[in-house]
């Protein structure tokens, strides 16, 4: 009977629509917060609150001119890409 390790080493080799298990697990782990001035080239300082995790994490203002999509009650939206895209574009 295989063990639990060898059941993971294989579940992490395999690849899910192009991600292995052990990929979606690191995504899915508790990050760090970098400081962006670690990394961000001094010209782009003045952008620095594009990268303020807080109000990322928030919703934009609500305008009068905002607009919602009414959807009917029992029934499904279709599904569809936006565009037809050919095989070398996917």
């Amino acid at each position: 009977m295989n063990s639990l390790a060898s059941y993971q080493a294989q579940a992490a080799s395999l690849y899910l629509i192009g991600a292995s298990l052990k990929d979606i697990i690191k995504a899915l782990e508790d990050k760090q917060p970098i400081d962006p001035r670690t990394v961000l080239p001094k010209q782009y300082y003045k952008s620095l609150p594009a990268f303020n995790v807080a109000i990322a994490n928030t919703l934009p203002p609500y305008y009068e001119y905002d607009h919602s999509i009414e959807l009917k009650l029992g029934t499904i939206p279709p599904s569809s890409p936006l565009y037809n895209m050919s095989i070398e574009e996917l």
